[in-house]
């Protein structure tokens, strides 16, 4: 085709219709849509149908400004974390999947995991042959059933919002796990999302609430104990889009005030669409959630006001916050596990059973029970600092002047991160206990971090 843009369309309209066919076969899918537009005569020829319409939609997303030159999203290999892209960087932010539904490029976030990460709805490779397939347009097939017609496996991508307003959400496609119901029900349908990276349950949950405390930012990172690795900063958390019935808007979890406090929880509720959460670490205290009447921070502070949702923020918040105290106070702990078990030279017994009737009293066994969760206090972590201390003293002399069977110690991570960093756990103890004294006094610092947010940003 020769000329400029304005005289292309006539000098194809002066061909045969034979040879007309045949150059428009050769179209690719946006080409094709596009002369569809260019005349009337053109629109009468080509007359496309929503097979077209959904051919040139996902021909878009294999373009460079919608995230067609990402790498296709490949399998969980020995050394990746999760399997597909990190989910967090702008690149993929600013990436667009088709919906063969509504026909509009959307976030990833719009989507169910299984629509974005299962091999037949994945954006192919770059420059592959289903990134730059021609149109699949044929004048014999302009009948009721190229309505129906599919030119690529991967095509039948659908957001969340039009399978729920289809009716294919909820209790309707559930299936039992872990003695319960997920995706949630009909009204309130949950679809599983991505899984993204978060140093500890409170960065999950409320994250870049630890930018606004006055008492300033955490000293060290969250040091996530393993039970072979003792030096991991962060964990892989499922990330969970739930419809709001009030504003009907898709949002993350977190928007509505409750999740598990560990990684492997999921959102299944008993087949009425109740669930039952515990509020409190070690104890029976639970709140009961309905999803039919859960409401997000935006829709539940105009219907009860800030002061009600800066309650219900901080109970989530208690949890939390509870939880990495916990976890904190346990690691100043967590290297005289080794002292107490592992082979000590005869000669310094005495001395470092002197230090663990100091460590393991009757205080220190209840910890974790109901009433021993705060029996934690500064004045006791300060004699664990200095019994660290001496014990540090006792370990180089140890290794100076005896030889013995060291291994166990060596080869223990646990027992050389408390022996090295245990400054770190302190520190964050110190700052775990000051941050949370700061929300309980003012709460509204978790209504201010709520509703000043993307409630449907994953991050």
């Amino acid at each position: 085709m020769m000329g400029d843009a304005t005289t292309q369309p006539a000098s194809l309209q002066s061909l045969s219709v034979e040879l007309q066919r045949f150059i428009i076969r050769l179209l690719d899918p946006i080409g094709l849509f596009s002369l569809s537009q260019a005349s009337r005569y053109f629109r009468r020829t080509i007359n496309p149908t929503r097979a077209e319409q959904i051919e040139r939609f996902l021909a878009l997303e294999c373009l460079p400004e919608y995230g067609g030159d990402r790498p296709a999203i490949l399998p969980l290999d020995r050394d990746q974390i999760v399997a597909g892209p990190d989910w967090n960087t702008d690149s993929w932010q600013q990436s667009r999947w088709a919906c063969a539904f509504c026909l509009r490029l959307l976030s990833h976030t719009h989507f169910d995991n299984h629509f974005l990460l299962r091999r037949r709805y994945r954006k192919p490779s770059p420059r592959s042959p289903a990134a730059t397939a021609l149109t699949a347009w044929e004048p014999s097939l302009r009948t009721a059933t190229a309505e129906l017609y599919f030119p690529n496996s991967w095509d039948a991508r659908v957001f969340g919002e039009c399978r729920y307003r289809r009716g294919e959400l909820g209790l309707g496609v559930a299936r039992i796990v872990w003695l319960g119901y997920p995706g949630g029900t009909p009204r309130g349908p949950i679809q599983t999302s991505r899984r993204l990276a978060f140093s500890c349950v409170l960065d999950r949950y409320l994250p870049g609430l630890e930018d606004s405390p006055e008492s300033g930012p955490r000293p060290f990172p969250v040091r996530k104990e393993k039970i072979s690795r003792a030096d991991v900063f962060e964990g892989t958390w499922t990330m969970y889009m739930v419809r709001c019935s009030g504003c009907e808007r898709w949002q993350e979890l977190r928007a509505f005030r409750f999740g598990g406090h560990f990684k492997q929880w999921k959102p299944v509720h008993n087949g009425m669409g109740r669930l039952k959460l515990y509020t409190e670490l070690h104890s029976d205290v639970t709140v009961e959630v309905t999803l039919d009447e859960v409401r997000c921070n935006g829709c539940f502070v105009r219907e009860y006001g800030r002061e009600a949702l800066g309650r219900e923020l901080l109970r989530l918040f208690g949890t939390s916050i509870q939880s990495l105290l916990h976890q904190a106070g346990l690691q100043l702990t967590r290297g005289w596990f080794c002292v107490k078990y592992d082979p000590i030279p005869q000669q310094y017994k005495k001395e470092t059973q002197r230090m663990l009737s100091k460590v393991y009293d009757e205080e220190w066994d209840n910890y974790g029970q109901d009433e021993g969760l705060e029996c934690v206090t500064y004045s006791r972590v300060a004699t664990l600092r200095v019994l660290h201390a001496q014990f540090r003293d006792l370990w180089t002399r140890m290794r100076r002047h005896v030889s013995f069977v060291e291994e166990p110690f060596l080869q223990d991570a646990h027992f050389m991160t408390w022996l090295e960093f245990y400054h770190e756990s302190e520190a964050s103890w110190f700052w775990l206990r000051d941050f949370r004294r700061e929300v309980e006094e003012n709460p509204d610092i978790l209504v201010a971090w709520a509703l000043g947010r993307d409630s449907a940003s994953l991050k």
